[in-house]
């Protein structure tokens, strides 16, 4: 599935006016899942997913119960932490 360009964050880390990030939108990020495997209190969708992007993907830390990174394929496990999931 593609996103339009203005669903992406910009490259300062934060989101256009208006705009959902696509993890979000698709339902792929668990706040409460994602916040604790961080071990960060994070609270709000937009936060979270400037976390995942910046921090989780690199660490390979899952957004959602339901995506085991470890069982996905080499070349996708790749994409994801070298923050490049958009690809997929």
């Amino acid at each position: 599935m593609r996103h339009r360009l203005r669903d992406r964050p910009s490259r300062a880390g934060g989101a256009a006016p208006g705009a959902t990030s696509p993890s979000v939108s698709a339902g792929l990020l668990n706040l409460a899942y994602y916040s604790a495997v961080t071990g960060k209190a994070i609270t709000d969708e937009a936060a979270a997913a400037r976390d995942l992007v910046r921090h989780g993907m690199p660490d390979r830390l899952s957004p959602h119960p339901r995506i085991d990174l470890v069982s996905l394929p080499a070349a996708i496990q790749t994409r994801w932490r070298e923050r490049r999931a958009a690809r997929l």
